[in-house]
């Protein structure tokens, strides 16, 4: 049996039938003949119903709460945020870092997904490192992006709802939810043959074969265990490989290394809860760190700085150790990501804004819920220094970050 269909508008199917009298009182009450009814997205799960165009669940249980899939049936406007105006080519990813070590007071961010995912939307992935210090995307190539299968579990389900404005043949920038990710079902407005591909650091990317600004519907699903709980133990180089990180951050790297007392370490949880506590005691500065040989160490360092100085200097750390690791970062906020032998996990060094404001909020959706974060906040830092520390700052202040 084909899985009922939510119509776009909730009408009561039934039609009231009254007696009408030959003479109509001039003052009877008007005669309602349809009802609206609101969607009941506990009824779509109930039901199995599935949105207008039979592409994806209406609703879905999460372990966030029970969240509604967005209308797919609506077209795209031509005043809408899209992804895909500035967005590089993957192989023209590279981040260069700086010496403002300030702490924004307020980021601006804008949010697709449900449930809630502010402040991580994954923007831009790094794994790699080059002679100058910038951050790089090792392997470019593009591959198809994991799709079909069901929601298993063990696994998060997401909704995503994002327009594109497609270049024949271009690789467009678009975020996902997080490493691992892949998608369930999907849905676009106008209909238009578009490919979901993706790099070695696991940056997503819409292809198109034609010029077109299109809206894309997403059901993804990506394994809890990414977002926290209990990280592995392999021993380092016993995960994926890492290419080797030039001679001259290696040195840079070692002296480092020396610095936190890790010479000789082989346990990836030891050398990683080490790192997270000395990136989390981090602290913005007005001063620019300076007066060593390069700006990694005059970050790793000074220990000043914010999100994404803090990424930054412990993606090469970590790399320059044979972990694998990558920086990850949007508008807003910046983290990073390790391998730890079974899969990739988030973690959050903290450096956050003050405050998080959501360009357009949309209607509530419910915040993604996590396993706890498995590293100690050290003395000195606060947890109150995350991301998701700012989103709550900002839900609690009125804003509806996503």
């Amino acid at each position: 049996m084909e899985p009922p269909l939510r119509r776009p508008i909730h009408l009561a199917t039934a039609i009231v039938v009254l007696a009408v009298s030959l003479v109509v009182r001039a003052d009877a009450p008007p005669v309602v003949l349809h009802e609206f009814i609101p969607p009941d997205p506990k009824e779509d799960i109930e039901l199995a119903a599935t949105t207008p165009d039979g592409q994806l669940p209406a609703a879905m249980v999460t372990r966030s709460g029970v969240v509604e899939a967005p209308d797919t049936t609506r077209m795209p406007t031509p005043t809408e945020k899209a992804y895909g105006a500035t967005a590089p080519r993957s192989v023209e990813s590279k981040y260069n870092p700086d010496r403002d070590t300030r702490r924004p007071v307020v980021s601006r961010y804008d949010d697709p997904f449900s449930p809630a995912t502010a402040p991580y939307k994954r923007l831009r992935a790094y794994d790699g490192v080059a002679a100058d210090y910038t951050l790089t995307v090792v392997d470019s190539t593009l591959v198809p992006v994991a799709q079909g299968g069901v929601v298993n579990p063990g696994e998060d389900a997401f909704f995503g709802d994002m327009t594109v404005d497609l270049v024949p043949g271009e690789p467009v920038r678009v975020p996902t939810v997080g490493p691992g990710a892949r998608v369930v079902r999907r849905s676009s407005q106008p209909p238009v043959a578009v490919e979901l591909v993706r790099d070695g650091a696991e940056n997503w990317f819409v292809r198109g074969p034609v010029r077109a600004r299109v809206r894309l519907v997403l059901q993804l699903a990506i394994p809890q265990e990414a977002f926290g709980g209990a990280f592995g133990d392999a021993t380092v180089g016993a995960q994926r490989r890492v290419p080797p990180v030039p001679p001259n951050v290696a040195r840079s790297v070692d002296e480092v290394v020396r610095s936190l007392g890790l010479e000789g370490e082989r346990s990836t949880r030891a050398v990683v809860t080490r790192l997270v506590t000395h990136f989390r005691g981090f602290e913005p500065s007005e001063e620019a760190p300076r007066g060593r040989d390069n700006i990694y160490l005059d970050l790793a360092l000074s220990r000043k700085g914010v999100c994404r100085h803090r990424a930054y200097a412990f993606v090469i750390t970590a790399l320059g150790m044979g972990i694998p690791s990558r920086m990850v970062l949007n508008e807003a906020h910046a983290w990073v990501e390790v391998h730890d032998g079974s899969l990739w996990r988030r973690i959050d060094l903290g450096g956050a804004s003050t405050h998080l404001e959501q360009d357009d909020p949309g209607p509530p959706r419910p915040p993604h819920r996590t396993a706890p974060d498995p590293f100690p906040w050290p003395e000195g830092s606060q947890a109150e220094d995350s991301g998701s520390a700012m989103a709550d700052r900002s839900r609690t202040a009125g804003q509806q970050p996503s």
